[in-house]
């Protein structure tokens, strides 16, 4: 009998891009991930079938064993995406079950439910998911197609929300290749109510996060005595700032006053 499935998807991490195995593998990233650490991670890849299930793009985890006690949930590699309330959690198995048309069905390794199945759930493109390797270190590899389309818009809503580069590309903050749009920035000020009132993106750190602020009038060097204002992503000094998200690299989002949107170009 086939066992019920719940839950939905995730993805996972990134760090380059080259020809891999397959001819029809047009590039992959990969990330180290430490045992037992929780990272943010984002994919860029496409299925060469097409769409983005994770049990076509994502490979390198060790898998564990399916047992009916369900002890694999606390040992096994775990993606986390969010879901309307919460995240949706799937473990990698060594044995996961799939109709195969046989009335016992078939098992083989995979991203499985917490029933033990494969599942067919897909990565949302600009969507970050927390990614766990329990087992060991691990080398967590997204091999396919880079999208065809030369741009994507990702909706980021009022308070957080776990985003990524939705290309698989290193990516720095007010360049052309990430824009915001739709946002409502708020002035510098006196430099202390902006970090409160302002839209931020919070990138993964060492220790914690790096904030960003959008602001009205972040300051820049133009080679003037006194430098110049405009919009875009700043420091807590007020500054505009170039940081750089690495490929694979999820992070957080925060509309305040409202929703925005970040376009982002090849």
């Amino acid at each position: 009998m086939k066992k019920l499935m719940f839950g939905m998807a995730a993805a996972l991490a990134l760090c380059g891009m080259a020809d891999i195995e397959s001819k029809n593998v047009v590039g992959y990233s990969a990330k180290e991930a430490a045992k037992g650490k929780f990272l943010i991670i984002g994919a860029g890849f496409e299925a060469i079938s097409g769409g983005t299930k994770i049990n076509e793009l994502i490979s390198g985890v060790e898998g564990v064993d399916f047992d009916a006690e369900g002890t694999f949930v606390s040992t096994a590699a775990q993606i986390q995406l969010p879901a309307a309330v919460g995240y949706d959690t799937y473990y990698y198995l060594n044995d996961g079950w799939f109709d195969d048309g046989t009335e016992e069905g078939a098992i083989k390794a995979g991203w499985c439910d917490g029933a033990g199945n494969l599942v067919d759930a897909e990565i949302v493109p600009g969507v970050a998911a927390w990614f766990k390797s329990v087992p060991s270190d691990a080398t967590a590899t997204i091999a396919g197609a880079v999208p065809a389309d030369a741009t994507q818009e990702v909706e980021c809503p009022k308070g957080f929300a776990l985003r990524a580069n939705p290309f698989p590309t290193a990516i720095k903050l007010n360049s052309d290749a990430m824009t915001a749009l739709n946002i409502t920035g708020v002035d510098f000020g006196d430099g202390i109510a902006f970090v409160n009132e302002a839209p931020q993106i919070q990138i993964p750190a060492a220790v914690g996060y790096d904030t960003y602020y959008y602001l009205n009038d972040g300051w820049y060097d133009d080679g003037s005595e006194e430098g110049a204002t405009k919009a875009g992503w700043c420091d807590g000094a007020g500054n505009l700032v170039d940081a750089e998200i690495p490929v694979g690299q999820g992070f957080w989002t925060k509309g305040v006053s409202g929703t925005f949107t970040l376009k982002f170009t090849k």
